[in-house]
Order: structure tokens, then C-alpha cells, then sequence
């Protein structure tokens, strides 16, 4: 008994935060001599303005040797702050030991995507009635950056369709029938034709764009629409002509609009 403990192990609930996030710091105490934690002191640099916190350890049996932890209320956090801290623990001597490792977490502002989804004539539409259709999202604030979007159009019903190769498939409620990641950092626009995906008619759908920004931060948007394409029906027919001194019935088959 007696000696000083050595440094906690200390983590945070992020290391990336929104402003009017609540952040979690977490410290174990690393007892050398076998007691538990009675102190902890935490020190906490914002953007250079220090401030100590002492912390004073449950005595309850059950309580005392469990994970420490210090909230952080973010509100009020200007864009772009950065939050270090780092804590020593004392034991049953009071004496405090190292200090832990320095943590940062850096504060942004929430990340925002705005989507619209269009038509041919740059429209919003809820009724999808011919390809293409574009999809555009600019992503905020300007002091992120983005550096990928994920673009799914997911089925709100259940239905029967076929897919490339001519198999019967199954479409159910929540299942996507188009998912890509595009690489980029700027804003998006594109493109969905009839190469891109297989759209059932009377069926509705949700796009839904997420993009991911340099600061590990994410926002996503969705738009719904249904399709409704023009029913064509087509009857087949053919023109049969005879030559008969070849004896040859030459056949020429032709769908008809009906």
C-alpha cells in the first residue's frame, strides 16, 4: 500500500463532435498498490483556455471500481474548437499519479445535405413518368469538405419483376434495386437513365443521398417519388407472302400498337 497509481486509460465517446453534442470522457484507474480510485483530476484545454475539474470518487463497494466519467456540454462551442484533456487518478494516499495521455476532440458544426431530385426539365417531380432523372446535393458547412456520397433508391413496395438475365426475382419492401458510392469532393449531379436501374410501374421509391465529410461527419437527405410510366400494349402480327414457282412463303413478323 501506498504508492502512487499509475496513469489511467482514458477514452471519449467521440473524437469528432457536433456543436450541442454532449461528449463523454471516460478514465479507469490504474491502481499500484491495489486500491481503488478516491480522487481524480481532470484538466481540460478549449482552444487554450485550461480549467481543472477534481472529481471525487464513490465509497459505495459496488460503485468505486467502475469506469469514471466526466460529460462535456458542447453548447455554446464555436465551429472549428478542439477540446484536449487528460486526467491523473489518485489512491488511498491522495497522492495523484501521472497524468494520462493527452485526448483531443474536435467540434464542427453539423453537417447538412441539401437534394433535389429532377426530371429532365430540371423539375421536382413526385410522379417519374420517363428516364432520366437527376439526382444534385451540395453538402455544408463550407469549412467541411466532402469527400464521397452514397446514393440508394430502395423499393416502398413488394413486387414481381425480372431481372437482367431474364430470372423471375422478387422485390420487397425495403430492399434496394440501385446502390453506388461516388468518390468525389465536390457536389453532386447524376444521372439515373434506364441503364442504371430497373423501375417497376406503380411502384414508389425513395432516394436517399448520405455524404460523408473530411471531418468524419455525415448528413443525409431522401426524396420520394412513384412510377408511372405509359402503358403501351403491342399485339403481334405478321405479312406472309407466296412465290410459287420457288414454292418459298417469305414471313415478315411485326408488333402492332394497340
Amino acid at each position: 500500500m501506498g504508492k502512487p497509481p499509475a496513469a489511467p486509460t482514458t477514452w471519449s465517446s467521440t473524437s469528432t463532435a457536433v456543436v450541442g453534442e454532449t461528449v463523454r470522457l471516460y478514465w479507469v484507474h490504474n491502481s499500484e498498490d491495489g486500491s481503488s480510485q478516491t480522487y481524480g483530476e481532470l484538466e481540460i484545454d478549449i482552444d487554450g483556455e485550461v480549467s481543472t475539474y477534481t472529481y471525487t470518487n464513490s465509497t459505495d463497494e459496488d460503485e468505486k471500481d467502475k469506469t469514471s466519467f466526466y460529460n462535456i456540454d458542447t453548447n455554446g462551442f464555436v465551429e472549428g474548437a478542439t477540446l484536449k484533456w487528460r486526467v491523473r487518478t489518485a489512491g488511498i494516499t491522495n497522492v495523484y499519479g501521472e497524468w494520462s495521455v493527452q485526448r483531443t476532440v474536435d467540434i464542427y458544426a453539423p453537417a447538412t445535405l441539401e437534394m433535389s431530385v429532377v426530371n429532365a426539365n430540371g423539375e421536382a417531380f413526385e410522379t417519374l413518368e420517363q428516364f432520366p432523372f437527376y439526382v444534385h446535393a451540395l453538402a455544408s458547412p463550407a469549412t467541411q469538405m466532402p469527400i464521397g456520397y452514397q446514393v440508394n433508391i430502395v423499393s416502398n413496395d413488394t413486387y414481381d419483376t425480372v431481372d437482367n438475365l431474364g430470372n423471375d426475382v422478387v422485390v420487397g419492401v425495403g430492399e434496394r434495386v440501385y446502390s453506388e458510392y461516388y468518390d468525389i469532393s465536390e457536389s453532386l449531379n447524376l444521372e439515373i437513365s434506364a441503364s442504371s436501374v430497373n423501375l417497376a410501374n406503380n411502384v414508389n421509391y425513395t432516394v436517399t443521398c448520405t455524404v460523408t465529410m473530411n471531418t468524419g461527419l455525415t448528413a443525409s437527405a431522401s426524396s420520394d417519388f412513384t412510377v408511372a410510366w405509359t402503358d403501351e400494349e403491342y399485339s403481334p402480327n405478321a405479312e406472309i407472302s407466296v412465290d410459287p414457282e420457288t414454292y418459298c412463303a417469305h414471313i415478315r413478323p411485326y408488333c402492332e400498337n394497340e
